[in-house]
């Protein structure tokens, strides 16, 4: 068995600290410890492990006492969000053939939920076997282009005649086509904006109705960092997440205040760059400082955070990795945007882009 050779990055140190100096057993531990060893309260140590302590517990609590009060039945999130059963989810997927729909459908299939794969690659591309429990045959494949209403509306009623309405919804389709502004075509602008952001009307206008009737559902929004930041030769994709972020939001309001339908839980996932094949000829930054705190995503990575979501009833934003988190703050500082950015490299990242299945120029 091989071992992996993955660098150490940021989010390997803050996994240890999470798990370690921001538990609040250990520092109510280590408080008690400093008391039982005869320190006064008057003392500094004391005081300092006291208010460490005080902060640790604050860190913990704060966000847990927000979801309850956010939650519409608080007292069933008294300790922790209740859980889904997969086996009677019907879960929708689309982009399901690209690295992280596909990644996604096998992680659901082993659940034991019904997942429906939606694409637009033709049905005889569409490979799935599922593993030795036969999870394949809880996998149900369907070509459409979610950019075509019509299209949507038809697969939508295939799904309900032979499977019925789906429970969750994750909108994950998305393409990048990689080029300056003044060489995108009205197609290429039509087909990214058409994939990326009007399809989440389409299929939330096609599965919403469903979702009103039983008061239970999950929809979750595949976004991305560049919806907060832009970079050069993405004009169009990064425009395109950044609107379906404020479709997100809005979605969730008008949900709670116009449909009274708090209990159907929305997720927005906010990854960055991410390996695989959609980015596979991306040129990304050498500089190990970058490496250190911006480091590539795995599809089975961002895959496990949406299952952990999913799989309670509760609604979120996802950022993937942590320094995502601070993204929208920088806007606060001059120039602390162009400086990062320019340490990132990120507007030379897709000089030699090309897109999968097409010819470089």
């Amino acid at each position: 068995m091989s071992l992996s050779k993955k660098p150490v990055d940021i989010e390997d140190v803050l996994e240890v600290v999470d798990k370690t100096v921001l538990r609040p057993f250990i520092a109510i531990s280590i408080s008690l410890a400093v008391w039982v060893l005869g320190y006064s309260w008057t003392s500094r140590l004391f005081q300092g492990t006291l208010i460490y302590t005080t902060l640790v517990v604050l860190y913990s609590l704060i966000p847990h006492l927000i979801s309850i009060a956010l939650s519409p039945h608080p007292r069933k999130y008294l300790f922790s969000p209740p859980k889904i059963d997969w086996s009677e989810q019907i879960v929708l997927v689309t982009g399901a053939a690209g690295e992280i729909g596909f990644t996604l459908v096998q992680a659901l299939s082993t659940k034991g939920a019904r997942v429906i794969a939606l694409d637009i690659k033709p049905e005889s591309d569409w490979v799935f076997t599922g593993d030795e429990t036969g999870s394949g045959q809880s996998v149900f494949y369907y070509r459409c282009d979610i950019s075509k209403k019509e299209e949507v509306d038809s697969v939508a009623e295939r799904i309900w005649k032979d499977l019925g309405d789906p429970t969750i919804v994750v909108n994950n389709a998305g393409i990048v086509q990689g080029k300056k502004i003044l060489d995108l075509t009205e197609q290429d602008i039509k087909e990214t904006v058409g994939v990326n952001y009007v399809s989440h009307f389409w299929i939330v206008k096609a599965f919403l109705p469903a979702m009103l009737k039983t008061k239970r559902g999950h929809i979750l929004t595949v976004a991305s960092v560049l919806g907060l930041i832009g970079c050069a030769r993405l004009t169009d994709y990064c425009s395109t997440k950044a609107a379906i972020i404020q479709f997100h939001e809005a979605l969730r309001f008008e949900l709670n205040t116009q449909y009274d339908a708090p209990e159907i839980y929305t997720t927005l996932l906010l990854p960055s760059f991410v390996h695989g094949p959609l980015f596979a000829s991306v040129t990304m930054s050498n500089n190990p400082f970058i490496k250190f705190f911006s480091p590539a995503l795995e599809a089975r990575d961002i895959v496990q955070r949406m299952i952990d979501r999913l799989g309670v009833e509760q609604s979120g934003v996802i950022m993937m990795p942590s320094y995502v988190r601070i993204v929208p703050f920088m806007r606060w500082i001059p120039g602390l945007r162009e400086i990062c950015q320019n340490l990132s490299e990120a507007d030379h990242a897709m000089d030699k882009f090309v897109r999968p299945g097409k010819k470089a120029d």
